[in-house]
């Protein structure tokens, strides 16, 4: 009776072992699969941010700017980003959501959107993996000084003070950055649209 006990008992331990072994093997095999995922992200975004580098000194005019012209500065192919309500985001040199420039349009989430449409923000970071943006808009760079920011915008007859760390950049657009002492951050909000 007692080895019969001693056996059950025994076996009951072998299949709790099993059934924590088979939950902990699954959770291993998900966990490599999201570890790589993430690194096919990083080595897209790295190699995406290498090939826009090797363009070099990329300037992207503010005025009559359009999601066409945009395509020709950057000389590839646009990332469709997470959109919602009556906005679509694409950026270019991306590695997954993370991009080294995003514009957004005033075109519902989900539709075509055409070359000719003309964004209403621009945003350039240095977040992420690889080189940052090289080139300008309007003629601001990332790292730039909040000084250099507003001689770049009083050299084509704007720099109006919009509010901290705001400035009109063109007939139609503003700029913010983020840090007091360079820009680590540039959104280009693009008033005329805004204004209505």
């Amino acid at each position: 009776m007692k080895e019969s006990v001693g056996r059950v008992f025994l076996g009951l331990i072998l299949a709790a072992v099993a059934v924590a072994g088979a939950y902990w093997y699954k959770d291993k095999l998900k966990r490599n699969e999201k570890s790589r995922q993430a690194l096919e992200t990083v080595n897209q975004e790295i190699e995406e941010k290498e090939r826009l580098a090797s363009l070099g000194d990329v300037n992207i005019d503010l005025s009559g700017l359009t999601l066409g012209r945009l395509n020709d500065a950057m000389q590839q192919p646009i990332h469709r980003l997470d959109s919602r309500g009556n906005s679509t985001r694409v950026g270019w040199a991306c590695g997954g959501e993370l991009c080294a420039l995003v514009a957004a349009f005033a075109t519902p989430a989900g539709k075509d959107l055409p070359l000719s449409a003309i964004p209403i923000q621009i945003t350039v970071s240095k977040e992420g993996f690889g080189k940052p943006f090289q080139g300008s808009i309007g003629g601001i760079h990332l790292g730039d000084s909040p000084d250099k920011i507003l001689a770049v915008c009083r050299k084509h007859g704007y720099g109006a003070t919009k509010g901290n760390r705001r400035l009109t950049a063109d007939r139609d657009w503003e700029v913010s950055w983020t840090d007091d002492c360079q820009a680590d951050l540039l959104i280009f909000w693009n008033m005329s649209f805004f204004k209505g």
